[in-house]
């Protein structure tokens, strides 16, 4: 039987991570979505509204940092 390719191992784990930690950050960010949708509170809004882009900036930052880390 022939040995999987090291890389192909780290390859499928780094996708699988990626893709999990993109599922989780959507779900976390519809359910604060659905929670917002009746507030009235405009400063509130945009308080959350701002919080909510830095922080899926920063997902996005980690994910590429962490793929590049690992494929290189």
């Amino acid at each position: 039987m022939e040995k999987i390719p090291y890389y192909l191992l780290i390859l499928g784990g780094s996708l699988t991570a990626l893709s999990f930690c993109a599922w989780y950050a959507w779900a976390g960010i519809r359910f604060v979505q659905r929670k917002i949708q009746n507030c009235k509170d405009i400063k509130l809004l945009q308080k959350i509204s701002v919080s909510l882009h830095t922080l899926s900036l920063l997902i996005i930052v980690g994910l590429v940092y962490y793929g590049l880390t690992t494929l290189f």
